[in-house]
């Protein structure tokens, strides 16, 4: 009883409010957009990456014209609020490089500094990504193809994977890459008779050369900055907000197997994490004013290409932006979908995004039968929110 007295008391004795942002659709909902705008009006001290991995492209647009598509860095970095990567999400150290370049480029003088992760996270290499493209050549379930799936299936399967942490011992690095490679040849060799593409991953057959990864590695390494949580937590003290990956739609539970992500979408980790650092958490669901998916998987009602200049895409950063899971598809609003999805995450409120690509009529109607929104987008930037 004393033990639970001190817990409760701990609980209520912190103030410091957590802004949980999950996606109630199949991605793409502008949870950067979302974000940023969180980080524009509270004093907060992280945004936290709780799932997903570097495959997201959330878009933030600046007032001044400014745009970048954060993949690894938070969607609070052009606010100036630092970004952690808890241990569940899924990172590429070297596509860190091209990402930090672009930020410098738009006027953040040191990108690396803004950026921690937890030294757990669970690295993807380019043997996971040439044995995902290859696997899901045959089966087309709508992968982004950039390895994320088959790097947490290894750590499934195996309860291993090369991991940060090992990213500072050369001789563990060389021993996890070298075992990767072959991990992930096994996998391929598994479907040499339903394969028509070349199964040989060997770094002589696709230039992937060993010891030139390792280097790559190394060197992105010196720009990492691998914490624990309770780094986070001794900085913490206004506010959090926590950026979820791709959406409640592409669950690998909830979601339409085997058109789904291999990752928990929902807010499930956002909100462990605020009890251990004893925070009161406020969960926003996300949806466009209309469905989207890329690649395959089943949609409500799809639009057909006479239909499809009913929405205005001209101002959108995703829908022109190919990619190894497909084209980017539109359809009609599933209001079923969002409703369920909100109750499988506990949201506590809709944000309506996207409402400037269709007729203000069909917005109205929006609003009249999901009740629950409060914060509207008409536009891309943080200005063009409007809370209801």
């Amino acid at each position: 009883m004393l033990v639970l007295s001190i817990v409760r008391l701990l609980h209520e004795s912190n103030g410091m409010k957590a802004h949980i942002v999950v996606g109630l659709q199949f991605g793409d909902e502008c949870k950067g957009a979302t974000v940023d705008y969180l980080c524009s009006k509270h004093k907060i001290d992280w945004v936290i990456r709780y799932n997903g991995g570097f495959q997201a492209a959330h878009n933030v647009v600046m007032a001044d014209g400014r745009h970048h598509t954060f993949s690894q860095f938070g969607s609070g970095t052009l606010r100036g609020v630092p970004t952690y990567l808890d241990r569940h999400v899924i990172v590429d150290p070297l596509a860190l490089i091209p990402e930090a370049e672009h930020l410098k480029s738009i006027g953040v003088p040191d990108p690396y500094s803004m950026l921690r992760m937890h030294e757990d996270c669970l690295v993807s290499t380019i043997y996971h990504k040439n044995a995902n493209r290859i696997l899901d050549s045959r089966n087309a379930h709508g992968s982004c193809g950039v390895g994320i799936g088959l790097t947490r299936q290894m750590w499934s399967e195996t309860g291993d994977g090369l991991r940060v942490e090992d990213l500072r011992t050369p001789k563990i690095l060389r021993r996890k890459l070298d075992w990767i490679r072959q991990w992930c040849q096994d996998k391929v060799l598994n479907y040499r008779e339903k394969i028509s593409t070349d199964i040989n991953i060997d770094w002589k057959h696709n230039q992937i050369n060993f010891l030139d990864q390792i280097k790559a590695l190394q060197k992105a390494t010196e720009n990492i900055h691998p914490v624990t949580l309770e780094f986070v937590e001794r900085r913490c003290g206004n506010g959090l907000v926590f950026e979820g990956s791709q959406g409640v739609g592409l669950d690998e539970v909830y979601g339409t197997i085997p058109h789904t992500t291999y990752s928990n979408t929902r807010p499930t980790y956002a909100l462990e994490l605020c009890e251990v650092l004893r925070c009161k958490p406020h969960t926003y669901g996300l949806c466009r004013a209309y469905e989207t998916r890329h690649g395959n998987g089943p949609m409500y009602r799809e639009y057909n290409e006479n239909e499809f200049d009913y929405i205005d895409l001209s101002s959108d950063h995703n829908w022109n932006n190919g990619s190894f899971a497909g084209k980017f598809r539109c359809g009609q609003f599933n209001i079923d979908l969002v409703r369920e999805n909100a109750i499988i995450c506990g949201a506590d409120e809709i944000v309506l995004n996207c409402a400037d690509h269709i007729p203000m009529t069909t917005v109205e109607h929006r609003l009249a039968t999901l009740k629950s929104v409060k914060l509207i987008s008409y536009g891309p930037t943080a200005e063009d929110r409007i809370q209801l």
